[in-house]
């Protein structure tokens, strides 16, 4: 068998063992060991999920995680890629404002040119698309800098926290198509997330 590179604890595409074991039965080296046994290592991602299927994994969604799982753990995946070789990208923050509040903050103007824009102003060529809007939660764009060789998508929630007067807010930015542009990318969502609190701190 190929070694595979455990975590402490073992825990991939933000899955634990005691996540996994609990909603499949089988923890990570489980399903590594049955997947190897299977040859899984020459398989490709689609061929792998249709393995795991046969295996009597019923969820789409678990037997995409575990073949992603599978491939990090194997070093065909790296950190940050998805299944589509794409990569993704994602930072929130917990601010001291309700649901409302912090949707009028990355909605408005001030908001929307501090997480669109940046202080360099690099993105305003950007080609930007509003996909999905749902008020006091969600939106969801497509997104593409000009010299990028494809489009990516961005998604911006308001999640409320047990505190009625805080909540996160979050960007998630995915199909970007080189580690250096995630990279970019996720010091922007951080820059773009603590001069977001600088405005909240003067929300009024």
């Amino acid at each position: 068998m190929t070694k595979i590179s455990p975590t402490t604890p073992n825990t991939y595409v933000n899955v634990t063992d005691e996540g996994i074991l609990k909603a499949t039965g089988k923890n990570w080296n489980d399903w590594f060991k049955l997947l190897e046994l299977n040859h899984a290592l020459k398989l490709s991602h689609k061929e792998i999920v249709e393995l795991l299927k046969k295996e009597g994994v019923e969820s789409n969604w678990w037997r995409q995680k575990i073949t992603l799982g599978f491939l990090t753990a194997t070093g065909r995946r790296k950190v940050g890629q998805q299944a589509d070789e794409g990569f993704n990208v994602g930072a929130r923050k917990i601010f001291p404002l309700t649901v409302e509040q912090a949707w009028i903050l990355v909605t408005s103007e001030r908001g929307m040119n501090t997480w669109l824009q940046g202080n360099d102003n690099k993105f305003i060529e950007a080609h930007e698309d509003l996909k999905v809007i749902s008020p006091n939660s969600h939106l969801r764009m497509r997104f593409q800098l000009p010299g990028w060789m494809k489009e990516s998508t961005i998604q911006v929630r308001v999640i409320p926290t047990d505190d009625p007067h805080r909540s996160t807010i979050s960007f998630h930015q995915e199909n970007l198509a080189t580690e250096l542009i995630r990279d970019e990318m996720r010091k922007h969502w951080k820059t773009a997330l603590n001069e977001l609190m600088v405005l909240a701190e003067t929300y009024d």
